[in-house]
């Protein structure tokens, strides 16, 4: 996924040093913790470079562990909702799409299959969860439903 929230010096330092990327994730991750739970646009800003960052680490190494891919849903959700918060809509479900794509793509590279399984049951679940109220949608296990009344012809 191409978030762009990094300036192309700094991913292209990051994708030739994946070790960096994953202590950039990390750090950026406690930076996150340490701070207000207010969305501003330095914490959206912080979130995606962390998500981009932890992309750049996973791609390098390919096969994951559980714990990697529990890790990487959780900078997803979190910029998901820091994007919500700022009613970012559009931007929040392109998170959530390509999140979900590199979740995928990490199982076929021979990652957990089933923490791949599990975090994309939570990255649509409880990321659509996020962005519902902004558009008025129900989500419900398996379906979107509008919450709003539709239109009908008067005659």
């Amino acid at each position: 996924m191409r978030l762009q929230f990094l300036c192309p010096q700094h991913r292209e330092a990051l994708s030739s040093r994946p070790a960096t990327a994953a202590d950039f994730w990390r750090e950026s991750q406690e930076r996150l913790r340490e701070t207000d739970i207010e969305a501003t646009p330095g914490r959206v800003s912080l979130a995606g470079s962390a998500l981009e960052a932890a992309g750049i680490y996973l791609n390098a190494c390919g096969r994951c562990q559980s714990e990697d891919i529990e890790r990487y849903t959780d900078t997803a959700l979190s910029l998901i909702d820091l994007l919500a918060q700022l009613q970012q809509r559009r931007l929040a479900l392109v998170v959530v799409a390509g999140a979900n794509a590199m979740v995928e793509q990490l199982a076929q590279w021979g990652g957990d299959k089933m923490a791949a399984v599990e975090a994309s049951r939570r990255l649509t679940q409880e990321g659509m969860h996020r962005v519902e109220p902004l558009w008025g949608l129900k989500v419900t296990p398996g379906r979107f439903t509008a919450t709003t009344p539709t239109p009908v012809a008067i005659h």
